[in-house]
């Protein structure tokens, strides 16, 4: 099998070219895949970072309220009343309290409870809010409890003034008794501290925790990637998961937990504010959620995203399949450039080829051969066409002289041209012999012969032949004239 040059050079070019652009081509990618998987990473968690933001922002002015209502003049005044026991000052400054109460209560929306505790624990005032109705509602004496057995009781009693306590959120209960329906909550309490430093009981605000939840339950539902939202305690126990069921697993005392249903994410979440980790198929994005980081570092939840690599990187396929068809596409546009130059550079020696194969075996074969470069190429076109003219001419020269016709003149194709010169120094030879000959045709004996060399056959057999007819000539014109006396010898 015969490896054509044109094969040859389109191989080397197309490996040098599927090299050259896959390589750059693979460096681009391997960037712009980094890049892109660091924009996915990156948007998701600054997408549950917002979310966290939004849910720390609802509960941002709880400290504020609490201390609002510790230092409350209303209650402070109901307080003194109390302990001077002047029942008509006391029943005038509850009402005052209780209204403002209400009233605070009710413009703010998420708080389920209200308490006011003494220094027993027991529960003084109790507000609701029913966020159903929008009503608030006071429980009366026969409701109140004693809370003294509480963690937020007892932590809030030992605090200085204006420090507070946060809770885990948690269901809430009464006299141990989680209440159904579940409401969530978080407690913030605060000692009531009077103006000579004296503790006097402890303010309790409970925020619903319901409408942090309903934040990420929304997320959750407009979620179009197929990825779980979860808030988990410390200890790994669902406070939201999309399964209701597997809720308020550590309140409910249940089985459910974070850290069973996803192995090793303990160890990855401690100590740090916010992860991104890939583990089984599965990218993770956590970021840690504080009640007030301010005054408790201790008391947080975790927000997490759990996605599926192949959802997550979706896009990141699509940019690959696009990649590569471009890639492909642009190798077939570029070998298909390189076929084409290659067969504008090797078609006209091809051509070239044929006529000097032709050549060899003494054929002409004029073949216009288009070619318009002006390069090395041109220039062995140009010289083939001279060469294949000049053979021409040589044989058109040499077919006239064959036919006895020297008229045809050689044009030199430059000094040095031997063969331009070797004919016409024949055709001049041949012209001069014939010349001579036409002159001994008419009798006209009286010529000059130079031969060449002592091989130049043709002039020593002319000049035998002029010497024998002049002989012949001698003899004829002595018996002529009546003279027989000749001395004629043959040759």
């Amino acid at each position: 099998m015969i490896f054509s040059v044109k094969n040859k050079l389109f191989s080397l070019f197309t490996i040098i070219i599927s090299i050259s652009v896959v390589s750059v081509a693979w460096f681009g990618y391997s960037n712009a895949k980094v890049a892109h998987e660091n924009e996915i990473f990156a948007t998701n968690l600054t997408k549950i970072k917002e979310l966290s933001s939004s849910i720390t922002a609802l509960m941002e002015t709880v400290p504020d309220d609490l201390r609002y209502h510790a230092d409350f003049y209303a209650l402070h005044k109901l307080l003194v009343w109390e302990d001077l026991q002047d029942k008509q000052k006391i029943a005038y400054w509850k009402d005052i309290y209780i209204s403002s109460l209400k009233d605070f209560i009710y413009k703010k929306g998420f708080y389920y409870q209200v308490k006011i505790l003494d220094l027993q624990g027991d529960e003084k005032f109790l507000l609701k809010y029913n966020g159903r109705t929008k009503d608030v509602i006071e429980l009366k004496n026969k409701k109140l409890i004693n809370q003294s057995h509480q963690e937020y009781f007892k932590k809030a009693l030992k605090l200085k003034k204006g420090d507070f306590y946060i809770s885990q959120m948690g269901l809430n209960s009464e006299a141990n008794k989680i209440i159904k329906p579940f409401i969530p909550v978080v407690r913030y309490a605060t000692p009531i501290i009077n103006e000579n430093g004296e503790t006097k009981g402890v303010v309790v605000l409970s925020f619903e925790a319901t409408k942090l939840l309903s934040k990420i339950d929304r997320e959750q539902k407009n979620d179009k990637l197929g990825g779980n939202y979860y808030l988990i305690d410390p200890s790994g126990g669902y406070l939201y998961h999309k399964n209701e069921s597997k809720q308020w697993s550590n309140a409910l005392e249940t089985e459910f937990n974070f850290y069973d249903d996803y192995t090793n994410m303990y160890e990855n979440f401690q100590d740090k504010e916010e992860v991104i980790i890939t583990q089984k198929d599965q990218i993770f994005f956590m970021s840690k959620i504080y009640p007030n980081i301010q005054e408790d570092k201790n008391r947080f939840w975790y927000l997490v995203y759990v996605q599926n690599t192949d959802i997550a990187f979706a896009s990141l396929e699509k940019f690959t399949q696009t990649f590569l068809i471009t890639l492909l596409l642009v190798l077939i546009l570029g070998l298909f450039l390189i076929n084409l130059y290659i067969t504008k550079l090797i078609n006209p020696l091809r051509k070239v080829t044929t006529q000097l194969k032709m050549l060899s075996v003494g054929e002409i074969q004029k073949t216009e051969i288009k070619y318009h470069s002006n390069d090395e190429i041109s220039a062995i076109v140009d010289s083939t066409k001279i060469l294949v003219n000049a053979i021409e001419n040589t044989i058109n020269q040499a077919h006239s002289i064959a036919q006895g016709n020297f008229t045809h003149k050689i044009e030199l194709l430059g000094k040095n041209d031997s063969l331009g010169h070797a004919l016409q120094e024949m055709t001049k030879r041949l012209q001069e012999i014939a010349t001579l000959a036409h002159k001994v045709s008419v009798g006209n004996y009286n010529v000059d012969i130079f031969t060449k060399s002592s091989e130049d056959e043709i002039g020593l057999a002319l000049e035998g032949m002029v010497a024998y007819l002049k002989k012949i000539t001698a003899v004829a014109e002595s018996i002529s004239v009546g003279n027989l006396d000749v001395n004629y010898k043959a040759q």
